[in-house]
């Protein structure tokens, strides 16, 4: 990513991607998997929203899953993480897919600079159930 992108360089480099910036990151990498018309892709974030920003980008031909590692703790943002945690969790997913290709999204892309990964979606993939609804004391009781 550059200036065209919005790049803050007295971070080297790192930049969180909001809807607009995913889509002209996607626009200049992944028309031939999406589709050539950006301005129609649907961009959504899901996810629990507590550690990672994770996008579904919906083009006409195909749909991705774009993850970013954000410098903190969503819900709590004075609780500082370090971005390079994505790098492990590529190469994590990079080895699986190669051994077990049938069971993990195919990974396509992978900037160490945003800490951020692109991902095949996986249609019919359901996100587990966030258990922050659950009293205290209820925490840790059978939910393994």
């Amino acid at each position: 990513i550059n200036a065209e992108y919005g790049v803050d360089p007295s971070m080297n480099g790192y930049q969180q991607l909001d809807h607009e910036l995913v889509r002209k990151y996607c626009e200049t990498r992944f028309t031939p998997i999406l589709g050539t018309e950006p301005s129609t892709w649907e961009i959504s974030e899901i996810g629990d929203g507590n550690v990672n920003y994770v996008y579904v980008i919906n083009g006409k031909q195909a749909k991705i899953i774009l993850k970013q590692a954000g410098p903190f703790l969503r819900i709590v943002p004075t609780w500082a993480l370090t971005v390079e945690r994505m790098n492990f969790e590529y190469k994590t997913l990079d080895y699986h897919y190669k051994v077990v290709p049938h069971l993990v999204p195919r990974p396509f892309h992978f900037d160490e600079v945003n800490a951020l990964m692109v991902m095949e979606f996986l249609e019919g993939c359901i996100i587990p159930v966030s258990y922050t609804h659950l009293r205290a004391h209820e925490t840790g009781r059978n939910l393994v």
